[in-house]
């Protein structure tokens, strides 16, 4: 038969096990790092590019998704080229780093009035 009586040995084990494991439970949960943010997206619907302008931090990638009927391409307006998708077909997608801080007025190559802007900042 078992005795309920109270037991004050095992009262003490128990409680330093439960002490000595909760700085582990802890650890855990205090140390963890923060979730990845997100990877920005534009996404190309209705003729349109959705943010027409993004700001992001040296080193971000974007990603342009055609959610659109019609095939389009991000390219850059200015300067040299640097960046050109090329042609973004429906459900299609196009990634970019952006390694350097600037602003990069873009359109598309099919509908030179979808315009857009990717403002990189050093931060």
């Amino acid at each position: 038969m078992l005795s309920t009586r109270f037991n004050p040995r095992l009262f003490i084990r128990g409680l330093a096990v439960v002490l000595l494991a909760l700085p582990l439970l802890l650890i855990g949960t205090t140390f963890a790092r923060p979730a990845a943010a997100e990877e920005p997206v534009v996404l190309i619907q209705e003729y349109a590019f959705s943010p027409a302008a993004i700001t992001v931090p040296v080193g971000t990638t974007i990603t342009w998704t055609n959610a659109d009927v019609a095939p389009h391409t991000a390219t850059n307006i200015e300067g040299i080229p640097i960046f050109d998708s090329e042609l973004i077909v429906t459900d299609g997608a196009y990634r970019f780093t952006f390694t350097a801080p600037g602003t990069y007025p873009y359109f598309c190559n099919y509908h030179a009035f979808m315009r857009g802007v990717v403002i990189v900042t050093e931060g």
